[in-house]
């Protein structure tokens, strides 16, 4: 990982240069503390010179704009978000050009991250009960954002800041962009501090889905009740085994409080290899977690990949897989009011049609077994039986 200062040459082994790294950017914002550092993104706070509002400003290489629709997929990517208006959603404001970085700008916020408060913790981890109000509204925030037709693509505890009573989701859309224009580049958007939130098939290279950020989310519990990531090579198929994250906390010498069921299979089910064997939707996890309905959100049993808009970029259906609730979690829903008086009328018209056509072809068989056979020597080649 580089660390980049202002005002100073840092040397980047991948493309073995050095790159400058001034003090004010693009000649509207003055760069102030490194809020997280990687190769080739990083994010700055910065205060924005005209308005003095404090940003926070995501670098990447300028020559990721260079790629075909690269800075017009950008400024789509900033305008569809903008009508994402939820206070626990921290979307970009615009995209600033420059050379030889680039950066989105969105607004800042002012407290720890996750990750930062789970270290300041004495056993390093969390009790349910302790983040049981602030975590309905985390999944809150990522229905909201799923709900769109957005992925957030790289969720992991350092993007999740606290802000009062609520978690702040960052680098929303944006991560999924940066992933991709990496990918078009041939390079990596982050460093490997995030591999164990991404799912297998996202460290294959496939493209991010809403499924995809349920697997962060399981990831991301499983650290704050556990102290620890989980691995990514572990399998989390086939049935959960009880007591697995009891075990984990065991190993960090106390085990306090002690994980409910219902919880140790949410977070089972969220980390599960494939998409399909992955919880359907954030709201199923909030379900399975008892958390109650997140406010002004509807609770829909699955979101269908035909009812979800797509957004700029996301080339793959956000709603992932069908969800799969139970009888005790799920209402029994209304039936659908049927119209069998325009279905009944198509049908019998239907079925007349075909006993016309019917009819009519077992006259003409008839008429054809009818006539008298041919016999040779007949001029016509017809003969008639005496009548």
């Amino acid at each position: 990982m580089v660390i980049y200062m202002p005002g100073r040459t840092t040397h980047n082994v991948q493309h073995d240069r050095e790159l400058p790294m001034p003090a004010m950017f693009a000649r509207r914002f003055l760069l102030e503390e490194a809020a997280s550092s990687g190769r080739p993104t990083f994010v700055w706070r910065a205060q924005e010179i005209a308005t003095r509002r404090p940003v926070a400003l995501t670098f990447f290489p300028a020559a990721w704009l260079e790629t075909p629709r690269g800075l017009a997929g950008a400024k789509e990517l900033v305008v569809a978000m903008k009508d994402l208006d939820h206070p626990g959603v921290v979307v970009p404001d615009e995209v600033v050009v420059g050379q030889p970085w680039s950066a989105f700008v969105s607004r800042w916020i002012d407290g720890p991250t996750l990750h930062q408060m789970r270290a300041a913790r004495p056993a390093r981890r969390f009790e349910i009960e302790e983040i049981r109000p602030w975590l309905r509204t985390l999944l809150e925030a990522m229905e909201s954002i799923h709900a769109r037709g957005f992925v957030h693509g790289g969720l992991n505890p350092g993007l999740v800041i606290q802000q009062g009573a609520r978690l702040c989701i960052a680098n929303a859309g944006v991560s999924a962009w940066l992933e991709r224009a990496a990918e078009r580049s041939d390079a990596r958007s982050a460093s490997g501090d995030d591999r164990p939130y991404r799912s297998p098939s996202r460290r294959r290279g496939d493209e991010p889905g809403a499924a995809d950020d349920i697997y962060a989310l399981g990831a991301t519990l499983f650290e704050l009740l556990t102290g620890a990531c989980p691995e990514p090579g572990r399998r989390w198929s086939g049935r959960p085994r009880q007591g697995f994250i009891q075990k984990e906390r065991q190993l960090s010498g106390t085990a306090g409080e002690e994980v409910p069921v219902s919880w140790e299979r949410a977070i089972w089910r969220c980390l599960a290899p494939h998409d399909r064997d992955r919880l359907g939707s954030v709201g199923e996890l909030r379900i399975r977690l008892d958390l109650g309905p997140a406010e002004g959100i509807p609770v829909p049993a699955s979101i269908s990949s035909s009812s979800v808009p797509r957004a700029p970029g996301v080339t793959r259906p956000v709603a992932g897989v069908q969800a799969r609730p139970s009888v005790e979690e799920e209402p029994a829903r209304p039936r659908a009011r049927s119209h069998w008086g325009l279905r009944g009328a198509v049908a019998v018209i239907a079925l007349a049609t075909i006993a016309v056509a019917g009819a009519f072809v077992w006259q003409q068989a008839q008429q054809y077994y009818d006539e008298p056979a041919a016999r040779p020597g007949s001029p016509t080649g017809l003969v008639r039986p005496d009548r």
